[in-house]
């Protein structure tokens, strides 16, 4: 279970790289054994619309000498909604053993296991317009379950099925009552440190990762089954320390090294199903049977090119060739250099490289009809450089500059590969160009960032290739702890980015769940994703 995390901003350096495109990440701190005593709380909250969560944490050393102790929690969550038809519910539990049997040697194993029942949502109303906003006034009418189709081409006319506007409660939704969530989640994680001596350190993490996942929304249709999806990570570093002297007497520079180097191993499996079909305008929230939010019981969802899942729950379908649905399995090797230069306390330099090698067989999953089986077996090389300057003119402000230039792959279901996928979907190169200054004041307890960055990347689509998109901007960031009870951060981002679909027989996905005259009639935007 996570005791705290921090928020990373930019693109990840070499030591963790990255497999799609990213600007930052979050690092999750685990919950520790406690070693010095034992300890120990139960905990429960109560709140409106059923919300219950509940817990308990344990830990403490295990022998007299306080050489190995351990950490055990458990969660349990039994959540309503203020909204109609949403659930929550969930089990998690967590165990941490730690052993630290010298100052040479450190071993921490942690487990985690979780189930989940829930109600996955995207689509809570429709038919939004001012009147509802301002008033509570929904607009009301619907097909025929049978009649209904997707796509504002293929449906009636709205007004020949909309007849008015009705009060509508504002925890009313169009979602299906039987709309199925479910989960189950498990990771393991062992970490060892080796003490050489006082400059060389050696750190072994192995990391395991399974999720079996189902979430199919009726109302929109949309399937996600992610079936025993699992991933193994082993990544070994030799953290190095030593100083160098440049110049001599007066004009001695002393240089102080930090070397983190190392190799990393990933073998990841996916078998992941994916469909959506995307409707939702034609449902009543107000008079209409909320059984009948069920895009299976239309006469036309058959046309859409959908198959069943095996092994899936009753009305679990998938498309097989639309770059999401997937059977995956990837080697990904990884060396990699990361070196820190500190020229006295005010300019830091910071340079590091990392080589991604690739190999990857995809494929259609089973369930796929034989006419439309695809497969991908390739390999493939992404390099990654980064560097960054620090000067700080005080000890409360510093500037400070960063490059990162590396190539990232896109990614389908789960993070597996997609067998349509061409070459250029695995070199996709994200370049971020940053500067600017931060202020740290009040004794560590106010940071302020001032920030400006250009940057080329991809975004990823469904049934499409990731399409380039350029991103200038600046950034301002307020974040304040006087302790470690209460935090708060207040930010602002003025940027703009132009997506490129130039190469495209069409342009991105919209959802436009209305006709384009009733969009004019009552002032709706034409895209209301």
């Amino acid at each position: 279970m996570v005791e705290n995390f921090d928020l990373v901003e930019g693109p990840p350096g070499a030591v963790f790289g990255a497999t799609q495109p990213s600007n930052g990440y979050v690092n999750y701190i685990t919950k520790q054994p406690h070693f010095d005593k034992f300890r120990g709380y139960v905990w429960d909250t109560t709140g409106m619309y059923e919300n219950y969560m509940w817990g308990a944490d344990i830990g403490g050393p295990v022998d007299k000498e306080h050489k190995v102790a351990y950490r055990f929690s458990y969660m349990g969550i039994e959540n309503g909604s203020y909204y109609q038809y949403v659930h929550n519910n969930q089990q998690n539990f967590y165990f941490a053993l730690g052993y630290n049997p010298s100052e040479n040697y450190q071993a921490d194993l942690y487990f985690d296991y979780g189930n989940a029942d829930y109600t996955p949502i995207e689509v809570l109303l429709d038919r939004p317009t001012q009147s509802l906003i301002d008033n509570g006034l929904y607009i009301t009418g619907f097909l025929p379950p049978s009649a209904v189709t997707a796509g504002t081409e293929n449906n009636p006319p709205a007004n020949t099925y909309l007849n008015g506007e009705l009060p509508i409660s504002r925890r009313a939704t169009v979602k299906y009552p039987g709309d199925i969530g479910q989960a189950n989640f498990a990771m393991t994680q062992l970490i060892q440190r080796i003490h050489v001596n006082d400059n060389l350190e050696i750190v072994n993490n192995t990391f395991f990762w399974y999720q079996d996942q189902t979430a199919i929304r009726f109302e929109t249709y949309e399937a996600n089954v992610f079936k025993g999806d699992y991933e193994i990570d082993n990544r070994t570093e030799a953290r190095t320390h030593f100083d160098t002297d440049l110049g001599s007497g007066h004009n001695l520079l002393n240089i102080k090294h930090f070397i983190d180097s190392g190799f990393e191993f990933r073998f990841q499996r996916t078998l992941d199903y994916q469909s959506e079909v995307y409707l939702g305008n034609s449902w009543d929230a107000i008079t209409e049977n909320p059984q009948l939010y069920n895009f299976l019981l239309s006469n036309n969802f058959g046309s859409f090119g959908l198959y069943p899942i095996p092994g899936s729950p009753a009305g679990g379908y998938f498309i097989p060739l639309n770059d999401e649905t997937n059977q995956t399995q990837f080697f990904r090797l990884s060396p990699f250099y990361q070196h820190q230069m500190n020229f006295s306390d005010k300019i830091i330099l910071f340079v590091g490289t990392r080589m991604d090698g690739y190999f990857v067989h995809s494929q259609t999953p089973p369930g796929t009809p034989g006419f439309l089986f695809q497969s991908l077996n390739t390999t493939q090389l992404n390099p990654l450089v980064n560097a960054a300057i620090t000067y700080r003119p005080a000890r409360f402000v510093s500037l400070y500059f960063n490059y990162n230039w590396q190539y990232t792959t896109n990614a389908s279901g789960g993070g597996g590969y997609s067998p349509l996928f061409p070459p250029t979907a695995f070199h996709l190169l994200n370049q971020l160009i940053e500067g600017g200054v931060k202020w740290n004041l009040l004794n560590e307890k106010l940071y302020i960032s001032l920030a400006g960055f250009s940057e080329d990347t991809y975004l990823g689509n469904i049934e499409f290739p990731a399409t380039p998109a350029s991103f200038k901007g600046l950034e301002a960031n307020l974040t304040f702890q006087p302790d470690k009870h209460f935090w708060i951060r207040l930010g602002y981002l003025l940027e703009q980015g132009i997506e490129d679909w130039s190469g495209f027989p069409e342009g991105p996905e919209m959802a436009q769940t209305y006709s384009t005259q009733f969009a004019k009639q009552y002032g709706l935007p034409l895209n209301n994703d």
